[in-house]
Formats: structure tokens, sequence, C-alpha cells
């Protein structure tokens, strides 16, 4: 029963002498294995356990949701199958909405970098251009948290 016709294992299955072995007690998922790995790849030598708990969560709500997406997509388009394009939607519509992408270097070049000395905390100039003010905050209710409109200076030469 353990076995098909040809006479091989299955993956979960065992030939009933792990105990003998002394296989079963350290014998880790394919999952956690390639985690490992990838984290080891990426230079994470020393890694607490929970951390590959914690990606192997975030991998499969991500996908997971991916899914739900891609699924969505193909039902709208009266699709019987999900295709690769609906794939594809549903990922960049995931990277474009869902989460932040940090602008390459070459085109901040400007911001401070971590230990300058005019770092984020410095406090903004008085002169320091700022948004417009809405209209509608100037209505009655709002004016003791309406701002007072200030000019804004629009020279470059600062």
């Amino acid at each position: 029963m353990g076995s098909d016709s040809k006479g091989t294992k299955r993956l979960h299955e065992d030939d009933g002498d792990a105990h003998e072995r002394d296989e079963g007690a350290n014998v880790q998922p394919l999952d956690v294995i390639s985690m490992q790995q990838l984290l080891e790849s990426m230079g994470a030598d020393k890694f607490e356990p929970r951390v590959v708990a914690q990606l192997q969560e975030f991998v499969h709500r991500y996908v997971t949701e991916i899914l739900v997406d891609t699924q969505e997509y193909s039902m709208y388009a009266d699709k019987q199958t999900i295709d690769p394009d609906d794939i594809r939607l549903a990922i960049s519509s995931r990277l474009n909405h869902h989460y932040a992408q940090v602008p390459p270097r070459e085109k901040t070049p400007n911001t401070p970098r971590l230990g300058d000395a005019t770092g984020f905390g410095s406090t903004i100039r008085g002169d320091a251009a700022r948004p417009p003010i809405h209209p509608r905050i100037e209505g009655s209710r709002n004016k003791k948290y309406a701002r007072r409109p200030i000019p804004i200076n629009i020279n470059s030469n600062m």
C-alpha cells in the first residue's frame, strides 16, 4: 500500500525504518531549507529560526493575494482559465499600488544621506516654499486650524 506498482516510494512515505536510522528528528521541510538557502545566498549567515517562519508567512500571503487578484482579473475578462497575462497584471498592479518604490540614488542627488549635517531632523526655514492654502479650510468651522496665507517665493535665487 505504501508504494505504487513499480515498487518506488512516494515523497511522503518511508520504509518504516526512520526511527532506526535516526532521521526523523532532524528532517526539515523543503520550504524551510530553500528559505535558509535564500537567506544565506543574500549574505545573511546568522538569523533566528523565526525569521524563516516570518518569510514563509509573507511569501504565502503574497502568493495567495496575487492568485486571488489573478482570478478576479480572469473572471472580469470572461475567461475560463487563468493565463500568464493575468498573473503579470496582478503582480504589476500590486507592485504599483501596494508597495512603496524607492527612487534610485541618481535621481535624488540633493537629499541628505544618513550621517550628513543637514539631516532630516532639521527645522523648516521660514522662507521655504509651502503648498497653497485650500479655500475651504478658511471657513468659519476651521478657523483655528487654518494657516494664514504666506507669500510663496517663486524665484529660485535664495
